[in-house]
């Protein structure tokens, strides 16, 4: 019993989020455009950003799973240039979405995205929580 439960303390510890990679052409990494999200740690904020779903120009989903098994958010991508449709998870602690941006993406470019709360004033003309938008910030 004990070895399971060392087995799994372990297996828990070592949980690091793998950058996800769209790669069908066989390109080297170099060639492959990089996206990656904002972390708090990087701008201050408390929100959580990651990529949860890419998708092409046909609506097939290149990046992402729909399984509750597998991983299923990013905060590194690696993909063929081209365009799509990323779909982020976007999280302060009280308010969280999954806003959708197009971004056209070329080859050996790094892309950063962000979220970004919207703002609306309320019947008493106090500020609260609209929503959330994604950001490409370059």
């Amino acid at each position: 019993m004990r070895k399971i439960i060392l087995f799994a303390a372990m297996l828990m510890a070592g949980c690091v989020s793998v950058p996800a990679n769209f790669n069908p052409s066989g390109a080297s990494v170099d060639a492959l455009a990089y996206i990656e999200t904002l972390s708090a740690a990087k701008t201050g904020s408390r929100m959580t950003v990651k990529v949860s779903s890419i998708y092409n120009t046909a609506g097939e989903r290149v990046v992402g799973t729909s399984s509750w098994v597998e991983q299923d958010r990013w905060s590194e991508v690696y993909i063929q240039p081209g365009e799509y449709l990323v779909q982020l998870y976007c999280s302060t602690g009280y308010i969280s979405a999954y806003p959708r941006i197009r971004l056209s993406v070329a080859s050996a470019t790094k892309y950063s995205l962000d979220c970004k709360v919207i703002m609306e004033k309320d019947f008493l003309g106090l500020n609260k929580p609209k929503g959330m938008e994604a950001l490409v910030i370059n």
